[in-house]
Order: C-alpha cells, then structure tokens, then sequence
C-alpha cells in the first residue's frame, strides 16, 4: 500500500487551514514591551534602595547602577547591613505605583554567593505583612537587594507556534500511517518465520547499553548515583530531587569549568517552561548545603556570569 499520497494530500490541508487563520490564537491582552519593562524594574529598585537607605539616616551616599544578571532578574549592590523590617514597611507605598509589574520577588542577598537570604511576594494584592521573618534578630551581613519579575509570553508568535495544533495532528497522522504501513508489510520470512540462511538459535539477545555510570566518584569522600538519583557522602545516602539529580550531573560533567545561567538553566530545563529567576539559585543554594562537610568540592558563584563546580 502507498502511503505517500495521503502525506501531499493532509500536508496541503494543513497548509491551507493554517493560510486561512484557523491556526491562529485568540488574541490575548495588551502586555508592557520588554524594554519598558526593564526601565520600569530598574527604577523601581532604585526607589527601594534609596527609601531603605534613607530610613537608616543615609541620604547622601553613593548609590550604585542597577545591574540586570538576566531578563527579568536585576540587583543593586548595596555592599552594606540594611534592616529586613524597614523593607517591608516602606514596599508598599514604593510598589503599589507599579501597577504594570503584577509580580515580583524582592529580596535580600548575601553579597558574597548572592544567595537569596530574606524575602516576599509582591502581586497586584500587594505585599504580605505577616512574612516570616520579621522582627528576628539577623547577623550584620552584607547585602545587596534584587528584584525578579515572571516574564510574560510573547504575542509575535511564530508561523510554528500559531500552528502548533495543526502540525500536531499532521505529525500523529503521518505516525499512524507509518505504523499501519509496517504491520502490513509482506514479510520475507520462510515457513519456520526466520529468513532465508539464518538459523533461529544463531539469533543473540539484544543488550540494553546504558550510557551513562551507575556511580560517579566526585571526590574521594562524595560520589554520585544518577540512576538512583542519590549522592554517598561517606556513609551517608542522600536521596536528590529530580531536578537536583539533573543539575548535578550537569555540573559535574562540566566540572572546573566556567558556566553561565543561561547555559545551566537551558540544560537543565530545556524547554519546559517558565523558570522563575530566582530556580536556579535556590537549586544550587541546596546542592551547596549537601556538599558543605567534603571540602574538596565547592560550587563557586562567578560575578555576573553563573557558576563553577571546582573539583
């Protein structure tokens, strides 16, 4: 039986119901264009910076340029102790004149590994009075505040992406013929149901290969498990997430190398999704905590770029 009229037939279908705008997406409301939305998170942390400045009785210093680390992920390095309470108390007056961010993440960092140390939730129902941590005493570290904001789904969508359904169906549809086509192919085999001049008991068992290790040694104290998505720390087993298993493995097949963000996230990510800013961080902050007692592995942040596992 041939098939292949059928794909010219259901490949012109296609093309013509996605011509004639069937394929296309209902449009959506108005969204805030990236680089506004860049202008308006830059300005609004320096707000932040300078009213939290102000309310510990500095109105003169030096405040520095708002970096931007990745879309939708920016910091002002305050290199100082600022007070976790005064934050909250002046966000809401400060955000609630941003009525376009309908969500972000405020927080302060650690200036050294830049990890998220104390934080909220701002949305369009403003900001919770009641986050933890308030009024705990904290050590006088050095902080630096950031702001990261969901990137919204772009409305230039592709010919691909208006079509995606369509293709969808062409590509189940060609699959389905493909599959009847091999159940209905004349078969070359004799009586016996082997071919011509092979003997049946000649015939070896196919091997599953495993590509990857059943252990990786990380050091002479830690080694990996990525089947069983664990991690041996002496005596210890310590069962990972899926996620952390992914990133993990990730890192060390690239050990002592340098990483950006965008490398790790679109590795361990892929295509999966939106990645809030701020996944990364807290999935490295983890790893970190597991691997603090070998002091032969470090994963080091790298200042404006992403991170290093140093082996």
């Amino acid at each position: 039986m041939r098939i292949w009229p059928f794909f010219g037939l259901l490949t012109l279908l296609l093309l013509g119901l996605s011509i004639s705008g069937l394929g296309r997406p209902t449009p959506g409301p108005t969204i805030l264009a990236p680089a506004k939305m860049e202008r308006k998170a830059n300005l609004l942390l320096r707000e932040l910076g300078d009213a939290l400045l102000r309310t510990q009785g500095d109105s003169s210093s030096y405040l520095p340029p708002v970096h931007e680390r990745e879309a939708g992920d920016f910091v002002l390095y305050l290199n100082r102790y600022v007070e976790y309470d005064s934050l909250l108390a002046i966000s809401p007056s400060i955000l609630s004149g941003h009525e376009e961010l309908e969500q972000a993440f405020i927080a302060l960092e650690d200036c050294t590994t830049e990890e998220a140390l104390l934080g909220f939730v701002w949305t369009s129902a403003g900001v919770d009075v009641n986050a933890a941590c308030l009024g705990r005493e904290r050590r006088a570290d050095c902080y630096q505040l950031s702001l990261s904001y969901p990137l919204p789904v772009s409305q230039s969508r592709s010919w691909w992406s208006r079509n995606y359904w369509w293709l969808l169906l062409w590509a189940m549809t060609a699959l389905g013929l493909l599959w009847y086509q091999a159940r209905h192919k004349p078969s070359i085999a004799t009586k016996g149901g082997v071919a011509p001049g092979v003997s049946a008991a000649s015939t070896p068992p196919v091997a599953v290969i495993r590509n990857r290790p059943a252990e990786v040694q990380i050091t002479a104290q830690s080694c990996f498990l990525p089947s069983q998505q664990l991690m041996r720390i002496g005596a210890q087993e310590v069962p990972l997430t899926y996620r952390e298993a992914k990133l993990l493995e990730y890192l060390l097949d690239h050990q002592n190398e340098p990483l950006s963000r965008e490398q790790i996230k679109a590795a361990v990510w892929g295509s999966e999704g939106l990645v809030v800013g701020r996944s990364l961080d807290v999935f490295i902050s983890r790893l970190r905590k597991l691997l603090v007692t070998d002091e032969d592995v470090k994963i080091k942040t790298l200042h404006g770029l992403g991170y290093r596992l140093e082996v």
